[in-house]
Formats: structure tokens, sequence, C-alpha cells
């Protein structure tokens, strides 16, 4: 007989750092929401340019960060040192290569088998 998926104990709120140059980004993420559809799902998005569809799955994976202003214009803009919400809007105005960034470092983090987990 097999296990179930709840008893094998996945945390739901994971904690991940990524690290820039110019400092960290502290983010909290649904270990549960990332999975290869997750993943799947952004890369296609990323592919058919659709990237408010990538914002959506990232807001759904990524439940919380410390990432500052300033960024957007009109009803999007966020203020400088104001942490900008994690609603696809917002989320859409972030630099690519952030996001990207992001999304790796949590990729990492949840795999049991990274190499940089390995190294330490």
């Amino acid at each position: 007989m097999g296990i179930s998926l709840a008893k094998l104990g996945v945390t739901k709120d994971r904690k991940a750092v990524v690290e820039f140059d110019g400092g960290n980004i502290n983010v909290t993420y649904d270990a549960t929401k990332m999975n290869a559809a997750a993943m799947n799902a952004i890369n296609a998005s990323v592919d058919e340019e659709d990237y408010t569809a990538a914002a959506q799955v990232f807001v759904s994976v990524i439940t919380s960060w410390d990432l500052t202003g300033p960024l957007g214009e009109g009803e999007h803009e966020v203020a400088e040192d104001e942490v900008i919400p994690l609603t696809p809007e917002h989320v859409s105005y972030v630099p690519y290569p952030i996001l990207g960034a992001i999304i790796e470092s949590v990729a990492e983090d949840a795999n049991p088998n990274s190499k940089k987990k390995r190294r330490k």
C-alpha cells in the first residue's frame, strides 16, 4: 500500500532567500503548489508572451515577499520602501530577471536533491 501525499509532511509555507548583488529578497512560498504543473504553466505563458498568465501562476505560488518599490504607474504604482503587493497586476511590472531569479531560487529550495543543498 502506498503513502498519502498528506502524510509526507510537505510544508505549505516554506521560506527562501533570493540573493542579488544589491541585497536579498525574502520570500515565502506554498510548497504544495510548487510543482511541474506550475513550472510548465509559467514556461508556457512566457513562451506565448502571456506575461499576465505567468504573473497569475507566480502569485499562486509565492505567498509573501519583502520586495519594495518604487514600481509601476497609475493605480499599480508602489512608493519607494512600500512592499509590492503580490497581485498579478503589480507583479507584471517587476522586471522579469527578478521574477525568474525568485522562481529559480524557490525551485532550488523545493528540490530535495538540489546541488546547492548538497554543497552545504
